[in-house]
């Protein structure tokens, strides 16, 4: 039996492309800064910071009339982590997020159109230290509810505000200082690897998405964009993973 994500990511891609007539698709590529607040308890007790640069790439596909949305998107980032208790305990960190969502226009507030939906999404974060003398991770398949809402500015701006929240969570952690023969026998399996968890209720992992986004158009084609983000993820399922990352982020949009 296939995994009702993977059914779900079928479905939300396959709307893409069905409705691909009208309506018209953008590509966006935008790098920014992103500051982030970790502690994960498995890794170690220490509360750690992280600053560095963060890369995203989106597809948007807007429907004829403006009456959906389909969103794809993904960013990453690497960077060392770093702890105001011990200088010489840097550790490396590597995170990696990806969603898809499609959303259909319900109401509009004024001239602001409201939309809502669902998705997709894909969030790993990989803790190392000193080449695995200690590592942990947290990797987590789930899905959304989404909600936007877009307010025009004049003829060739817009401000869209976003924000998505879980219901239903596949939660992936290793086991304490992460050896064991599990990680052993997968560690050629990497799809094995990051699917092999358990369901969690929202008693036991809980996390936020928002984000607000700036368009202005430059050409026919064209335009800049600004995006603030902020992420929240919390899970408590054995030891505590609490993570808090805020980015701001600049880029272009071609639309086509």
């Amino acid at each position: 039996m296939k995994s009702p994500f993977f059914v779900l990511f079928c479905v939300l891609c396959s709307s893409g492309i069905l409705h691909a007539q009208g309506g018209h698709h953008a590509l966006q590529l935008s790098v920014g800064w992103n500051k982030n607040h970790l502690k994960d308890v498995n890794f170690s007790p220490l509360n750690y910071a992280q600053n560095g640069g963060i890369y995203a790439l989106g597809y948007t596909r807007i429907g004829e009339g403006e009456k959906s949305i389909f969103d794809a998107h993904v960013n990453f980032l690497a960077n060392d982590l770093t702890t105001s208790d011990y200088d010489h305990f840097t550790s490396s960190l590597l995170v990696g997020n990806f969603h898809a969502s499609y959303l259909r226009k319900v109401n509009t507030l004024g001239s602001m159109p409201l939309y809502l939906g669902g998705g997709y999404q894909f969030n790993i974060n990989y803790l190392d230290f000193n080449d695995q003398d200690a590592f942990s991770f947290l990797i987590v398949h789930g899905l959304h509810l989404k909600s936007s809402i877009v307010r025009p500015l004049g003829d060739k701006a817009k401000l869209t505000a976003s924000i998505a929240i879980p219901i239903v969570n596949l939660l992936v952690r290793p086991p304490y200082n992460g050896m064991d023969e599990e990680l052993d026998r997968n560690a050629g399996r990497p799809l094995k690897l990051i699917t092999n968890g358990d369901f969690v209720s929202i008693n036991t992992y809980q996390s936020l998405d928002f984000s607000l986004a700036y368009q202005f158009q430059l050409s026919k084609r064209l335009s800049g964009v600004a995006i603030y983000a902020f992420g929240y993820q919390n899970a408590s399922v054995g030891d505590r993973f609490t993570q808090f990352q805020n980015q701001i982020r600049a880029g272009l949009s071609y639309q086509f």
